[in-house]
């Protein structure tokens, strides 16, 4: 007798498997294939809060019959290899029936049309044992996850805490650098009062310096525009003379030229009246009784700068007062008809002691400093201490001392 093989041949002893991960829309399903003696299951399991189960089994011969397709397949494991194909291409599906039963769907082109060959799986009991592995996983991710945050937490307080040191040093360092630029502003300003200071020196002696070697010539009180002679073989003057040499290398300052009119004395394009005008406003707009120091001070140098200029300032000062305030003083009220009443009798009581024909006669330096200050209104802001020692031991007349501070305060040009 002849043996016919039949058309397929089955392992009795054949155990498979394979997984696939199917992304339908926002879901994901995984698909599991068991075969196991020749019986093949298709188990599928679907996670919202929980996962869920659906699985069916069925023999390889009854899905041999399910359709044509398959009659060519004569193992298992062709079955297996065909179902990876149909997934590689898209060809899978999956339809959700209800709660309880769920489809798998194959488009397949058999024989020269589009065919769909559907397997229905049916919902598995709850498997707790499966829910306790979910959770667990969940709960060993959460736990990656916190501890990958309190590391990050942990990371963020140092960063913070690196910054916050960091702002404090720089905080200390604009605080330093505002306390070294203060410190520069100042010598700057010192520097400036220098340089005026031995450039008005040098431009006044100059001429006598090449005329005279040695000795000082002394002014006879005739004329205000005599020359003080510098002895150059004194070592303090030559000393202060090689200090601005090297400060003018560091420090430039515009040529100043110095003019002198008898007639008018101009201050950045005003006179020097219009100049008193805009201080005895100041001081008689405010309605206080007394004058402030600032403002009595000022009014000194400008007063200062009129008595150089050969002009009487309490006369001054009275023809302004009669020509712009005398009517305007009548429409105030009692009050401050008294307060400026008050002002004006301390206006010409400060003024009248500003006289050059009487000098200061200190007994030392520091009493000459600050009558020399209270007369003419001269501020330790305006000159400093330092430099008018410097003045003192220079010049020998009070007259030559006041024209280079006047001059250097822009009182005078």
């Amino acid at each position: 007798m002849d043996y016919t093989p039949l058309p397929f041949t089955m392992d009795s002893e054949e155990k498979i498997s394979d997984s696939f991960e199917i992304k339908q829309g926002k879901d994901i399903y995984k698909l599991d294939i068991k075969i196991i003696n020749q019986d093949i299951i298709l188990n599928l399991k679907y996670q919202k809060e929980f996962i869920t189960e659906y699985e069916n089994k069925f023999t390889f011969y009854e899905l041999k019959m399910m359709h044509s397709v398959f009659s060519a397949l004569n193992t298992c494991q062709k079955f297996l290899d065909y179902f990876k194909v149909i997934i590689e291409n898209n060809k899978l599906s999956i339809k959700v029936n209800d709660e309880n039963e769920i489809y798998i769907e194959l488009n397949v082109e058999y024989p020269f049309k589009q065919n769909t060959i559907s397997f229905n799986l049916f919902k598995k009991k709850i498997n707790f044992d499966l829910i306790a592995q979910d959770l667990y996983k969940k709960f060993s991710s959460l736990t990656e996850n916190f501890k990958n945050l309190e590391m990050n937490y942990k990371n963020i307080l140092q960063e913070n805490k690196n910054i916050k040191e960091e702002n404090n040093n720089i905080k200390n360092e604009i605080e330093k650098l505002k306390e070294e630029n203060k410190n520069q502003k100042v010598k700057i300003l010192n520097l400036e009062e220098n340089i005026f200071l031995c450039k008005e020196l040098i431009f006044k002696n100059k001429e006598n310096v090449e005329k005279e070697n040695n000795g000082v010539r002394k002014n006879d009180g005739n004329n205000d525009d005599d020359f003080i002679i510098l002895d150059p073989n004194d070592k303090n003057i030559q000393k202060t003379l090689d200090n601005i040499k090297i400060l003018k290398k560091n420090l430039k300052t515009p040529d100043e030229k110095v003019k002198m009119d008898d007639k008018k004395i101009e201050i950045e394009d005003r006179t020097i009246e219009e100049i008193l005008i805009n201080q005895l406003i100041k001081i008689f707009s405010n309605q206080s009784r007394d004058i402030e120091i600032d403002d009595m001070n000022d009014l000194k140098k400008i007063c200062s700068a009129l008595i150089i200029n050969k002009k009487e300032p309490l006369e001054t000062i009275n023809e302004v007062l009669i020509n712009y305030f005398d009517n305007f003083q009548n429409g105030l009220d009692e009050n401050n008809r008294e307060n400026s009443a008050i002002k004006k009798i301390q206006i010409f009581n400060d003024i009248k002691e500003i006289s050059l024909l009487k000098e200061v006669e200190p007994k030392d330096d520091e009493q000459f400093i600050k009558q020399f200050r209270d007369k003419f209104g001269i501020t330790e802001k305006d000159f400093s201490d330092k430099n008018l020692k410097i003045l003192i031991n220079i010049c020998n007349r009070e007259l030559d001392i006041l024209k280079i501070i006047l001059k250097k305060l822009k009182y005078l040009k």
